[in-house]
């Protein structure tokens, strides 16, 4: 192992976070992984639950994902790798009820109705494979209206099947209509094969995922298998916020389980550890990535459990913080009391400016005063001058003073 590997962290076990390791413990010699996860198994949001046998004539259940088309290709070597094998099952499929009903598995009264226009839809297909180039910047609504389809052709066959398998919701009709040629044409992708008569003509092969519990299990133990290891697992270890990310390295905020005798509490940061790597992979979602990018107070003995925000002018701001029992429980006229005194005792009277773009706001700067002059330049961007920048969906960055 060369003397200084690189050292990465990866926050996040499920798929892209287990790849990601499993990637990086190949290169031994090259790197040595931290991985951090807040739950006590490896899987994210592809878990296992184990339930009665003989009620319901199987042990267990895949929770959150349960199977994949064969253009997964990757994903079921990585089963067999494992030792695990996929089941093959039959998908069949079936929308609306009533008189809007269908199915892949028999004709209903709605594709006799749309018959024209489910003969029309494969010809557009074939236009859309031809002319790819020029198509995949028009939207699967304005394609629809472009030649003439009728509205609940889209409404009750297109756009349900397009959100079935790319959990586009009420997003779909804005995908590229490229997307949804692709499901029945291309070669790699193609899930169903188009019919002129019923719009879906089989029922495809798909595959049933084995047990996930297990295979994310095995998946963790082969990835700290590598000779010489060089892969951690930190199960149960929650990362609570990116201090610094920069040109040096990033420095991570986590906290390790709570003892048996103790309750967990979130808001706790006393038993919370630094520490500095060289890389982040950060492989969650994004709404658990805004949780990890926290804002906090540069400033001593201020814990601010309410903001007021003075206007002052254009996109400026006082900064005006309160605090919860600042002179100790029992000790206060109100139960919140604001920091002014706190402040002035510092000599700074601190303030937000915001950055707005077109109607976003991009971010903020707090900005502390000394005797009403500036800490730095006024020429400078708010971001280079503030003393703590916060960047939206990005992390917090602060300059020392």
């Amino acid at each position: 192992m060369p003397p200084n590997p690189k050292r990465v962290a990866v926050v996040g076990c499920g798929a892209a976070g287990m790849s990601a390791a499993y990637a990086l413990s190949k290169h031994s010699d090259k790197f040595i992984v931290t991985v951090f996860e807040k739950e006590d198994v490896p899987g994210g949001m592809a878990t296992s639950l184990d339930i009665d046998v003989d009620k319901y004539g199987a042990s267990y259940i895949n929770d959150g994902v349960q199977g994949c088309s064969p253009a997964f290709a990757n994903t079921l070597r990585m089963f067999f790798e494992l030792g695990f094998k996929p089941s093959e099952v039959g998908m069949q499929i079936s929308f609306g009820k009533g008189p809007d009903f269908w199915s892949n598995v028999f004709p209903s009264q709605l594709t006799t109705h749309f018959r024209p226009d489910i003969r029309k839809f494969g010809r557009i297909l074939s236009i859309i494979s031809a002319l790819e180039f020029l198509f995949v910047v028009i939207p699967v609504h304005v394609m629809l209206f472009l030649f003439r389809f009728s509205k609940d052709f889209g409404e009750k066959m297109v756009y349900p099947l397009v959100a079935l398998f790319f959990g586009t919701g009420n997003q779909t009709p804005f995908i590229s209509c490229v997307i949804l040629e692709r499901v029945f044409k291309d070669p790699s992708m193609r899930l169903f094969e188009y019919n002129d008569t019923s719009l879906l003509a089989s029922i495809p092969t798909m595959y049933a995922f084995p047990k996930l519990h297990d295979v994310y299990t095995a998946w963790r133990h082969r990835t700290e298998s590598a000779n010489p290891r060089n892969v951690t697992f930190l199960l149960n270890h929650t990362v609570t916020r990116v201090i610094t990310r920069d040109k040096n390295g990033v420095v991570l905020e986590f906290r390790a389980p709570s003892p048996p005798d103790r309750a967990a509490n979130p808001g706790d940061y006393t038993d919370t550890v630094t520490e500095r790597f060289d890389a982040l992979i950060l492989a969650v979602d994004a709404a658990a990535n805004t949780t990890t990018t926290q804002l906090f107070a540069a400033w001593p003995r201020i814990w601010a459990s309410h903001l007021r925000l003075p206007h002052a002018a254009d996109h400026r701001f006082l900064f005006v913080p309160t605090s919860l029992f600042p002179n100790g429980f029992g000790q206060n006229t109100t139960p919140f009391e604001t920091a002014d005194a706190i402040i002035e005792d510092l000599g700074r009277i601190p303030d937000v400016e915001f950055v707005v773009e077109e109607g976003e706001v991009l971010g903020f700067g707090l900005s502390g005063t000394v005797k009403g002059a500036t800490l730095r330049t006024k020429e400078a961007r708010v971001q280079d001058r503030a003393d703590v920048w916060f960047e939206r969906g990005a992390d917090c960055s602060i300059h020392p003073r």
